[in-house]
């Protein structure tokens, strides 16, 4: 699945072209839509579907600690660190099953540069809602799509890099906040 290429002390996991996780964690920091993906709290429970090589995983642990508990879902998943349970299936399939729940969810469900369209699917948002309790992230490459989340979630920002859209939500039932609201200052 993966081409790796190493440059200097990174390296690159490619599918089809495009990066998909890179080695260390923190190369590019600050310039990569992964760190993007680091929650504004510590979770209880994290599910990434489209773990990749656990570049999010990996970046979130930097940030809150060795103690996080983080499942990823990958067709081919790539066990770097060894420290995430891992489910080598299908991550449409695996929210289909019920999969569990989760403080937050991640969905980066990318084939290179193709986008799993499947995420836009009614069935699949409707089981997301029942495994996200605080936060959900997608990430896509379009503007489409967000109506079909906008009846299972209440949409609270959007945040684009590099040709990336990503999406947070919070379940309709939540009233957290997790970004400070305008104005940033008094």
């Amino acid at each position: 699945m993966f081409d790796i290429q190493k440059q200097g002390d990174v390296s690159y996991f490619f599918n089809d072209g495009v990066a998909q996780s890179v080695e260390p964690c923190t190369a590019h920091f600050g310039f990569s839509y992964w760190a993007y993906f680091i929650p504004p709290f510590a979770p209880a429970s994290t599910l990434i579907l489209g773990y990749g090589a656990g570049t999010i995983a990996q970046l979130m642990r930097k940030i809150w600690g060795d103690k996080l508990r983080i499942a990823g879902v990958d067709k081919e998943p790539l066990d770097i660190t060894g420290k995430d349970v891992l489910y080598k299936q299908d991550a449409i399939e695996f929210v289909k099953s019920g999969g569990g729940s989760y403080e937050y969810v991640i969905v980066d469900l990318f084939n290179g540069r193709d986008i799993e369209q499947r995420i836009f699917n009614e069935d699949f948002v409707k089981g997301l809602s029942k495994m996200t309790k605080r936060l959900l992230a997608v990430n896509s490459w379009n503007t489409g799509g967000l109506a079909i989340y906008l009846k299972h979630f209440r949409h609270l920002a959007t945040k684009e890099f590099g040709g990336n859209i990503m999406r947070f939500f919070r379940p309709m039932e939540s009233t957290e906040q997790f970004f400070i609201p305008p104005p940033y200052r008094k």
